[in-house]
């Protein structure tokens, strides 16, 4: 890239410079788009929050689902405590997977603005480099 700037007429200094600048814009803003396209594709729905809760408390959801039909199974009826029990349980399984949801989601979002700046500086920059060469070239 380097040579390519260069043969514009320019001293290798100013177009490793330039090269760069150029590098850095295309990198920031190539992320900026895959943020930008993982944000839209990860909304947050209801089947990704059963995905997220079965992933977090499989094991314990299933668990309770068997001793559910088991008890089913044997005709044997479920007290109204084992029934709050589960039910709480799975209740506050979701609210935790929610928090944390909600945490990530904080967090992906201070990391897209962080990328934005870095963007923004980048193109600040390359702007700059390029006036900055106008300038030497206008007679």
């Amino acid at each position: 890239m380097v040579q390519l700037v260069a043969e514009d007429g320019l001293d290798i200094r100013t177009a490793k410079d330039l090269a760069v600048k150029i590098v850095e814009y295309e990198r920031n803003l190539a992320y900026q788009s895959e943020l930008f396209l993982r944000q839209h594709i990860e909304s947050a729905s209801q089947t990704e929050e059963e995905h997220g809760v079965r992933a977090m408390f499989g094991t314990e959801i299933d668990m309770f689902d068997d001793y559910v039909d088991w008890e089913r199974f044997n005709n044997r009826p479920i007290s109204q405590k084992d029934q709050k029990f589960i039910l709480n349980s799975k209740l506050k399984m979701h609210n935790l997977w929610q928090r944390m949801h909600r945490r990530s989601q904080k967090d992906k979002a201070k990391q897209a603005a962080a990328s934005l700046r870095y963007l923004k500086r980048s193109s600040n920059q390359l702007i700059k480099a390029l006036k900055a060469l106008k300038a030497l070239s206008a007679p």
